[in-house]
């Protein structure tokens, strides 16, 4: 988005490329609707309550088949399971701000950029119109027309 480019004799001014940066709300809320609607929904396939039922017995209690230390695995499992997804939400919320945030800073750059357009564009009128005030011998001339503007 924002380079320095000390080469091109610019003296490492910082150019922004809006164009580039306009793009970058849109992937930033493509990645963030992948999490949701993809990676989050398809955490249900990885989630072994702890509390539910499987079959005709609580998940917790110990049948044929289970093993000691069962409970403990099952409790890390849902750790690290409530882990994943706090962590794909957080993730979710950042990709929003930094969204919001960029489609904000382009907002303001655009009209900057706007105002430094007309600021340029009135600057070229007034100079195309020949009504620069050019001090000779201690005079000057310049004329303002109804809005304001000298021409």
């Amino acid at each position: 988005m924002a380079n320095r480019n000390d080469q091109d004799g610019d003296d490492g001014v910082t150019q922004v490329d809006v164009d580039a940066l306009e793009k970058c709300p849109q992937v930033l809320d493509g990645l963030k609707s992948y999490i949701e609607q993809k990676l989050i929904p398809s955490m249900a396939k990885l989630h072994v309550s702890q509390t539910e039922k499987q079959g005709d017995h609580a998940v917790n209690e110990v049948v044929f088949g289970g093993f000691d230390g069962g409970h403990e695995v099952g409790a890390k499992h849902e750790a690290y399971y409530q882990a994943v997804l706090a962590s794909y939400r957080d993730i979710a919320k950042s990709l929003q701000d930094a969204a919001d945030g960029t489609r904000h800073i382009v907002e303001k750059y655009k009209t900057a950029e706007e105002r430094n357009r007309a600021s340029a564009a009135d600057i070229e009128r007034i100079y195309a119109a020949g009504g620069t005030s050019v001090g000779t011998g201690g005079s000057s001339t310049s004329t303002a027309d109804p809005a304001g503007a000298y021409n």
